[in-house]
């Protein structure tokens, strides 16, 4: 969200609120849409800033992607 390093939790959560937060799913070898996969974009209050937020625990062989 482009916040500073050392913001207050508190703080955080409040700024959270202004912003569009949208989660997508991800057609991807490494992504398989179970609970340990996430991804959101965030959507800054004025509209000129977005944030890709994507995380996966799942494993996947080097040679498997292509």
């Amino acid at each position: 969200m482009g916040l500073p390093i050392g913001v207050p939790l508190l703080e955080a959560v409040r700024c959270a609120a202004d912003h569009r937060w949208l989660r997508f799913m991800a057609f991807t070898d490494w992504f398989h849409h179970d609970t340990a996969d996430l991804a959101f974009a965030v959507l800054h209050p004025t509209r000129t800033r977005i944030a890709v937020l994507a995380a996966t625990d799942t494993d996947a062989h080097r040679d498997a992607l292509g």
